[in-house]
């Protein structure tokens, strides 16, 4: 159930502000418009959560507060923690909601694949060759089999040299 009552400041709501360093900080940095479609909301809708208001006609704005699964739903798509939306934002109650989602998956409309790897996955590191002098780092989910590693490293490399693949050094 949405809560609004009448304020006279219009300060962002802990769980707005942290909505919107999220926002702002993925990589690619998110529009509003394209973070409340991957949630199924508005930009208006969105726009207000993190601001912590809404208009009203012919009234003072009013502090907006959204309901616990549509919160946790925004926070699982900018890979915010259940812990941090309790503590930074300040929503406990959305934080349950958010420890019960399955896991993010890839290919998931609404997580962004980074977000998906950095929770899920841990990382390996890798060198490849690009040239006799130069190694490219990289860090690899530790779930990929040796096949799609390889893989991976060979798009690398060709994206280098400006070439198909199977021309790169090792390929």
């Amino acid at each position: 159930m949405e809560s609004s009552h009448v304020i006279t400041s219009l300060a962002p709501t802990p769980e707005g502000q942290l909505i919107r360093r999220a926002r702002e900080a993925s990589i690619p940095k998110l529009s509003i418009r394209g973070a409340a479609g991957r949630v199924g909301l508005s930009k208006e809708h969105w726009g207000y959560i993190e601001r912590g208001y809404r208009p009203v006609s012919g009234e003072p704005p009013q502090q907006f507060s959204p309901p616990p699964a549509t919160l946790a739903r925004m926070a699982y798509a900018l890979g915010i923690s259940p812990d941090r939306l309790e503590t930074e934002g300040q929503r406990p109650d959305a934080a349950g909601c958010l420890r019960e989602m399955p896991p993010p998956r890839a290919g998931d409309p609404a997580v962004p694949d980074r977000v998906v790897l950095r929770r899920v996955r841990p990382f390996i590191p890798y060198e490849i060759p690009l040239n006799d002098n130069e190694r490219a780092r990289l860090v690899l989910p530790e779930d990929l089999t040796q096949a799609e590693a390889d893989r991976v490293c060979r798009v690398i490399q060709s994206l280098a040299f400006g070439e198909r693949a199977e021309n790169a050094p090792g390929g």
